[in-house]
Formats: structure tokens, C-alpha cells, sequence
């Protein structure tokens, strides 16, 4: 699923938004538009299970991960 992220530079600290498809995806890569330096976003910190919970016992069912994330993501340079 694509979503419109919002990223903070490391280089320049500017703040922009990408599309970016977050599905599947550990790290995302992304570059300034401001001063071109090459990022990544390490996405592992804001996965979290997803449950689906019913009423009148029989427990909870996994249904995967979910992201929840921030509203300006941190970037940090691409290690690679």
C-alpha cells in the first residue's frame, strides 16, 4: 500500500513528504530534494502486531503487523 510519508533530512533537517509503498518493506530509501543526500528509514521500530479481539471468550486471532507510524519520520545515512 502506498502512503504519503513525511521525512526529516539528517543533512539539512528540511522536512518533505514522498510517496512511498510500505508494504513488506524493512527500510525504506529515500532522498533529500533539498540538499540530494541519500537516506534510509529503518521502519522495525514501528511494527506492531494486530489483533482482532471478540466478544464472549475464544481468545484473540494474529491478523499480522501493522505500522504505526509518526508523523515526520527520522532519517539517518544510508549504510550501504
Amino acid at each position: 500500500m502506498s502512503q504519503r510519508l513525511t521525512f526529516k533530512c539528517y543533512n539539512c533537517s528540511e522536512t518533505y513528504t514522498l510517496l512511498r509503498d510500505t508494504e513488506g518493506v524493512r527500510i525504506l530509501l529515500v532522498q533529500c530534494p533539498y540538499c540530494n543526500a541519500e537516506a534510509e528509514v529503518d521502519l522495525q521500530p514501528y511494527l506492531s502486531k494486530a489483533q482482532s479481539i471478540y466478544k464472549g471468550g475464544g481468545g484473540d486471532q494474529n491478523l499480522g503487523q501493522t505500522l504505526k507510524l509518526p508523523d515526520i519520520l527520522p532519517t539517518q545515512p544510508r549504510q550501504s
